[in-house]
């Protein structure tokens, strides 16, 4: 009798875990990544700019944009742009400055459109806030 009620548990137990693996594989369409050719965007007001996302291939996000305003100190090293906790400078994402602003710019890196959504893009010069935005999908 003890061998069954074993037995009964370990397969009861097995279905469960079988169950909670298909649901939770299918909980979330969040954790999925994005379709290649998704959109998002994040307009900068303060600045006069804006930025747009696309999920380029499987793993690859490019983002392109430009800043009309607000960028007069030449030295792109003391600009940056942070997303999700990373602050990459104007020097390392090759943004030009040519004042007031810049030229148009397009880097692309690995990444997930998706984990980007609702993100807020912060824009800073010497380590100071000069304009943010959150990016949203395009519609």
């Amino acid at each position: 009798m003890l061998l069954k009620n074993k037995s009964f548990v370990s397969l009861a137990t097995l279905t469960l875990l079988i169950i909670c693996l298909v649901f939770s594989s299918q909980a979330s369409p969040l954790l999925r990544r994005a379709a290649t050719g998704t959109v998002a965007n994040v307009d900068l007001k303060d600045i006069d700019g804006h930025i747009k996302f696309t999920q380029i291939d499987a793993s690859n996000v490019q983002a392109e944009g430009q800043f009309n305003k607000g960028i007069t100190d030449t030295k792109t090293d003391n600009y940056a742009i942070s997303i999700l906790g990373v602050s990459k400078t104007f020097t390392e994402l090759g943004i030009v400055i040519v004042p007031p602003g810049t030229k148009p710019y397009k880097n692309s890196a690995p990444g997930d459109l998706n984990l980007l959504i609702g993100q807020v893009v912060t824009v800073t010069h010497n380590s100071d806030p000069i304009a943010s935005g959150t990016i949203q999908a395009q519609k």
